[in-house]
Order: structure tokens, then C-alpha cells, then sequence
């Protein structure tokens, strides 16, 4: 398999029209409500993270290119918050 395949799917072409469905499905339910906003939250404080970290990488040269910019990091963290959420 190809990385480029596999990365697709955090492009924000993919992921923002996702995230906007699931946020939609998740208020629409009586039950989960609550749990739509936590979602949005923590959605939207990962993607801030990611956003700070690769334009400080891209304007100032914060991070080494050779370790494939800090953003993989978060992205793993944004990962584990979604497990979470998805097990709780």
C-alpha cells in the first residue's frame, strides 16, 4: 500500500466534510449530545495544535525536516483522543 493513499485521509479535504457529518449525526441523537460538543472541542483544539505546530515548522523552522515535522505527534494524540471518545 502506498503512504500517500493511507495520509488522504487526514487531507482536510477528507477530514473537515467527515468531521462536519459525524458532529451532525452525533447532536441529532438525544443521548449524545453532550458528547457531540466534547467531540467538537477536542477536535477543534487538536486541530489548532496541528495548525500552530506546522506553521511554526513551515515560518520559523521549529522542528527538524529529517523527523517528519512534529505534526505526526499530534496527529497520534488526535488519534488517541478519538479512541477515547469512540470507547467512553
Amino acid at each position: 500500500m502506498n503512504w500517500q493513499v493511507v495520509t488522504f485521509f487526514g487531507d482536510s479535504t477528507v477530514l473537515l466534510p467527515s468531521a462536519a457529518v459525524l458532529f451532525i449525526v452525533l447532536f441529532l441523537r438525544k443521548d449524545s449530545k453532550q458528547v457531540a460538543w466534547h467531540w467538537a472541542l477536542l477536535f477543534g483544539i487538536t486541530g489548532a495544535i496541528v495548525c500552530a505546530s506546522k506553521l511554526a515548522f513551515m515560518g520559523w523552522g521549529i522542528g527538524q525536516f529529517s523527523y517528519g515535522c512534529c505534526a505526526r505527534v499530534l496527529h497520534q494524540l488526535f488519534v488517541l483522543l478519538l479512541s477515547y471518545l469512540v470507547m467512553h
